[in-house]
């Protein structure tokens, strides 16, 4: 008799490659927008894309919104309205060429300083401020149509458990 934990036949994965026509690095359908850290972080990851062929934009904390050259771009982060402008014009589209997609890398979060390093009251306008940031590309982001993707990188992450105390 065969045990339950046995199965009644086993797969076989076959390794096959893409078609040429959705390799995404080919016809422009891949974009990426990397907010960049103060770090460096951000500006090695847009170098390795632009390397491989991938669109970048890179977007960079300023006074205003301003388009600095046709591959970077600033924002103040208080303004709601300068992430919405950067989602708008990045917008993955649709067309002859293909499904475009958008993968927006947010790198902000790696500038904080660690609890040790302030006060905790200045850790907690900090906070706000990437956290809220944060918040504001999201909203941008879900006003749009298309494939989009966020990641969060940071830096320092600490794991919490019920036995660490609260700051």
């Amino acid at each position: 008799t065969r045990s339950s934990m046995t199965p009644a036949r086993s797969l076989k994965w076959l390794k096959e490659p893409l078609p040429a026509d959705t390799d995404s690095r080919k016809g422009n359908n891949l974009k990426y927008i990397v907010f960049s850290d103060r770090k460096g972080i951000g500006e090695e990851i847009v170098k390795e894309l632009e390397s491989m062929g991938i669109s970048c934009i890179k977007v960079s904390r300023g006074d205003s919104y301003e388009k600095r050259n046709s591959g970077e771009i600033a924002v103040n982060p208080l303004s709601p309205d300068d992430f919405h402008r950067v989602s708008r014009e990045n917008a993955p589209v649709s067309g002859n060429s293909g499904n475009h997609s958008l993968i927006v890398l947010y790198l902000w979060g790696a500038d904080m300083s660690s609890g040790e390093e302030f006060a905790s009251s200045a850790l907690k306008n900090e906070q706000e401020l990437y956290c809220g940031v944060l918040l504001y590309l999201i909203q941008a982001l879900n006003e749009v149509d298309g494939n989009k993707n966020l990641w969060v990188l940071t830096t320092g992450a600490r794991m919490v458990d019920s036995t660490n105390e609260l700051l």
